[in-house]
């Protein structure tokens, strides 16, 4: 671990202007069919699909084994949007596990904590979204598969586990639940525990309204089914074309109420199957013509698996920057003191460039030993913001140190929490 050596340094206040702005995160789920990153045969069809969709958070189930995270950031991301995106650390559950790819200009990532099932584990990744200054969840699930009663009360199970834990979140937070539920009908016991208004704010909200019903088999929801993009087998999976609604991604009454920093707002621009055009019930998605998506990309989530992605794009309103009060490109490099101090556990520094540099910013605390490292890389003139989660910290006093250029300046902030 990096220590720094401590010096005196005085403190000062930098006046600093915020101002108001709204940003889109499309976020994309996707089933990748048992992928444990051995075989490789498939990931020229992720990258396809996954580089044409450009999501800013990617989430996927069915990680069979540890090769697979390393194979899909450099085989994928990298290979499409070198030094865009981060992956997260993964865990390996029984049967299979999910994984969670974001840019890193969107989110940064806080904690992987497994919610444990009597099947498989559902994943919580605990986010950061600088632009909003808050914590989004996101939950990824793979709940048990196939139809009858036994399977129903399992997958139902599953979900009082998961309702128990977001039952025990405060008021007003953002969670989002992806993944494939293996759900039939909008009268399962599973699908209505979801969506049950019970203690607190624990209940998922279906951004699709009026799906009630049975959604398997009927022609009416064919724009919303999200599997099986084949009707034949290979490779594994299911097949018999597109019949099915298994995928979605609900979000938490946080993200209902208008006028919140994370909102979402329906409608089939916002939410929808990638590749579904509506016109594929219980056929093959690359069966042309498909106006949905390019050839490629059809083709793309044809062979690589038996479900199609699923997208959604929500609003965010926060704070887009920090400026020097008067002086939009600065004729000196400075570091801000940050702001609040003492915080918790969120602060903001900013910080001046006169000239294009590299730029790192590292915290330390008190023995010198390096705890973050928020910032990294080349930057244009200009004045920035970057906003700091120590919610993995524990209480203390911490040194921050600028790095552009020749130029170096290190400051105190003070967490309490």
């Amino acid at each position: 671990m990096k220590k720094l050596n401590l010096a005196i340094f005085f403190l000062f206040v930098f006046t600093i202007q915020s101002f108001a702005a709204t940003d889109t995160l499309r976020v994309m789920n996707w089933n990748l069919l048992n992928f444990a990153g051995t075989d490789t045969s498939r990931v020229q069809y992720y990258r396809t699909v996954i580089s044409n969709a450009n999501p800013d958070i990617f989430i996927c189930q069915e990680i069979s084994g540890p090769a697979a995270n390393g194979v899909l950031y450099n085989q994928v991301f990298q290979s499409f949007a070198p030094g865009v995106y981060d992956t997260v650390v993964f865990n390996m559950g029984p049967d299979t596990g999910n994984l969670l790819f974001y840019k890193k200009s969107k989110a940064k990532f806080i904690s992987n904590t497994p919610i444990r099932t009597a099947l498989r584990d559902i994943s919580e990744f605990k986010m950061y979204m600088p632009f909003i200054q808050d914590t989004v969840r996101f939950f990824s699930c793979h709940l048990k598969a196939s139809s009858g009663s036994a399977n129903e009360i399992l997958r139902g199970k599953e979900v009082d586990t998961l309702r128990y834990y977001t039952n025990q979140l405060p008021l007003n937070k953002f969670f989002i639940l992806a993944g494939d539920f293996n759900i039939y009908s909008a009268n399962e016991a599973a699908y209505q525990k979801l969506l049950a208004v019970t203690t607190g704010e624990g209940q998922f909200f279906d951004p699709i309204p009026n799906m009630t019903g049975n959604w398997n088999g009927v022609a009416a929801y064919a724009f919303y089914h999200t599997q099986s993009p084949r009707v034949r087998s290979f490779g594994g999976g299911a097949t018999g074309g597109m019949d099915d609604r298994f995928d979605m991604l609900l979000h938490s009454k946080a993200i209902s109420n208008a006028g919140s920093k994370f909102f979402f707002s329906y409608s089939t621009t916002k939410y929808f199957t990638y590749g579904n055009d509506g016109n594929h019930f219980n056929d093959s998605i690359n069966k042309q013509p498909n106006t949905a998506a390019p050839v490629d990309v059809v083709n793309g989530i044809h062979y690589a698996s038996d479900h199609c992605p699923v997208i959604a794009k929500y609003v965010l309103t926060g704070t887009s920057g920090i400026i020097a009060a008067g002086n939009e490109i600065p004729s000196g490099f400075s570091l801000s003191q940050n702001f609040p101090n003492p915080f918790n556990p969120v602060t903001t520094i900013g910080f001046g460039l006169p000239v294009s540099a590299y730029v790192t910013l590292k915290v330390y605390d008190l023995t010198g030993r390096e705890v973050l490292s928020p910032v990294n890389e080349q930057k244009p003139a200009g004045n920035f913001a970057v906003t700091i989660d120590a919610s993995a910290l524990p209480s203390g006093t911490y040194i921050y140190r600028f790095t552009a250029g020749n130029y170096t300046a290190m400051k105190k902030m003070i967490l309490l929490k």
